[in-house]
């Protein structure tokens, strides 16, 4: 048994569509100390959000496949991600995949499975907990908080260290 006695660090994640998933993979994928993460979303699959929720299988994305990779620094995974699994999920690819625009509900389900991938290969005592739920409203006060600065997007809250909180502003687009 490995015990880690490193602090673990919470963080939640208000909308679990695309933004919030992506935030949430790229926490999982590049920590060096253990993170409990919560996303808060009504739907019941991450990745989706209002974009990529549609089964219209006529609604593609705004462009290439090559462009819409996950990964900044592989352009491919996407376009390796649907020779292997688009046929499964109900799209046949071109000879030209790399170029085509893949359907949207295809997007959706390949951020969801990322997600899911960067969870089970997450460091040793990370987790992703999902709460169906909506936020609606969050409340701040700043008299009592003296890290708190309201012209900045993201501020930090706490003397830093385990218990430090940072709240950033995202889009609040339903």
């Amino acid at each position: 048994m490995r015990i880690d006695h490193r602090p673990h660090h919470s963080i939640i994640i208000v909308g679990g569509g695309f933004a919030g998933a992506l935030t949430a993979l790229n926490l999982l994928d590049r920590t060096a100390v253990p993170l409990a993460i919560t996303i808060i979303e009504r739907r019941e699959e991450l990745g989706r959000g209002v974009a990529y929720s549609t089964t219209d299988p006529a609604h593609l994305v705004n462009g290439p496949a090559d462009n819409f990779s996950l990964y900044a620094d592989d352009p491919g995974h996407l376009s390796r991600w649907l020779l292997e699994r688009a046929a499964a999920n109900g799209w046949q690819p071109p000879e030209s995949i790399g170029s085509s625009s893949p359907p949207r509900y295809l997007y959706g389900t390949y951020v969801r499975d990322e997600l899911k991938r960067a969870v089970g290969e997450a460091r040793f005592g990370s987790s992703l907990r999902h709460i169906r739920a909506s936020a609606s409203i969050f409340v701040v006060h700043p008299a009592s908080d003296p890290g708190f600065d309201e012209r900045r997007p993201c501020r930090r809250s706490g003397r830093g260290g385990a218990g430090a909180r940072r709240f950033c502003a995202g889009s609040t687009d339903a």
